[in-house]
């Protein structure tokens, strides 16, 4: 449940971000962003984010401490390479102030490593990893 919760914040903040409004006429991600995998033939560019890693623990408090790696992978079709690069910079740029899940008294990610472009199938590829951590408020 609180994962799920995390995740629907994550979702919630880029799409109000700067990266779905419009940028030279054009959305530049469209709400095209997905947990896990995207629907086959989605027009890029789109973005695709997962948990790699969860752990849970007790604080001394009693709240719940959660310590999430996440990874983005960013999908640009070949004529627009360098794009890339603005769809890391505005998620970093979304999910840098902290998130409010419900029951969280705060969740706060950091990015930790910058990918490297990929080009294969016509198609330009990038995974940003993140570590999140949060605390879960006791009930």
């Amino acid at each position: 449940m609180s994962a799920k919760v995390i995740l629907n914040a994550i979702w919630a903040r880029i799409l109000v971000s700067p990266i779905n409004s419009t940028l030279g006429g054009t959305a530049l991600l469209g709400g095209r962003i997905c947990l896990d995998q995207l629907p086959v033939d989605t027009t890029l560019p789109c973005v695709v984010y997962a948990i790699d890693r969860m752990d849970t623990g007790k604080s001394f408090e009693g709240d719940e401490r959660f310590d999430l790696t996440l990874s983005f992978t960013m999908y640009q079709g070949g004529q627009n390479g360098l794009d890339i690069y603005t769809l890391s910079e505005q998620i970093l740029s979304a999910l840098t102030a902290k998130l409010s899940p419900t029951g969280f008294d705060r969740f706060t990610l950091t990015r930790v490593s910058c990918g490297v472009p990929s080009f294969a199938d016509d198609c330009w590829t990038m995974t940003d990893t993140y570590r999140g951590v949060g605390y879960l408020l006791k009930t």
